[in-house]
């Protein structure tokens, strides 16, 4: 069960997505903002710094605390809590979600087979099959991307997969539940297991073709929605 500051938070950050408070303007004063969410002062002040941490809000001493914004000087953390809140992300979000994975992910990828390439394709071997359905393939595909985070020995990777979870999740359920797509995340695991036992070198190309494919996919699923 949420704590109050919790949940304060949370009617907060909807404000916030829905526009009540837009990016750049004011939020009430203490006193108002805790008598409209009935809570003490104390709660509120607490929530509000929060997520004045996390990047949603600008608390200035003498001046109105104003909302942050977030898509330009927010942290990392965000990306989390949006992922709570799927109905106010703009389409080109998860578009640019998808961009930003093309360009990280096939290095970690190619770092890990480089360090430990068995590990994978031990891995590899237990995948799915295009009949399974999309619980399993996001699972599957999630497990895959966080040991190419464990294993290209950098401690930042396992850091930004984390934050990304959410949003990954949230996207590859409706992604996996087209068998098309399920098929061609089978064919490249397929291609990345020939690859990491006869060319490991060119393990970061096989992958980013492979992600610049489900973004393609993707784009069509939007295109047709």
């Amino acid at each position: 069960m949420d704590k109050p500051h919790q949940i304060v938070e949370k009617q907060l950050i909807v404000a916030i997505l829905d526009g009540t408070y837009p990016i750049d303007s004011p939020i009430p004063n203490e006193r108002t903002l805790s008598e409209q969410l009935g809570v003490t002062r104390p709660t509120l002040r607490e929530a509000l710094q929060r997520l004045s941490r996390e990047g949603w809000l600008e608390i200035r001493h003498g001046k109105p605390t104003c909302v942050r914004n977030f898509w330009k000087k927010g942290g990392l953390g965000i990306l989390s809590t949006l992922a709570e809140h799927a109905e106010f992300l703009p389409k080109k979000f998860i578009l640019g979600l998808l961009d930003f994975r093309e360009t990280m992910i096939p290095t970690i990828a190619q770092n890990a087979v480089n360090n430990d390439g068995e590990s994978i394709l031990s891995y590899l071997k237990r995948a799915p099959d295009p009949e399974e359905d999309s619980d399993v393939f996001t699972r599957y595909d999630w497990n895959l991307q966080r040991l190419f985070g464990e294993l290209s020995d950098n401690p930042i990777h396992n850091l930004l997969l984390n934050d990304f979870y959410g949003l990954f999740t949230l996207f590859s359920h409706h992604y996996f539940e087209i068998r098309s797509n399920r098929a061609d995340s089978c064919l490249f695991y397929l291609m990345l297991k020939d690859t990491i036992i006869k060319n490991p070198d060119s393990v970061h190309s096989v992958v980013k073709n492979a992600l610049e494919k489900a973004s393609r996919n993707w784009r069509d699923m939007e295109a047709s929605s």
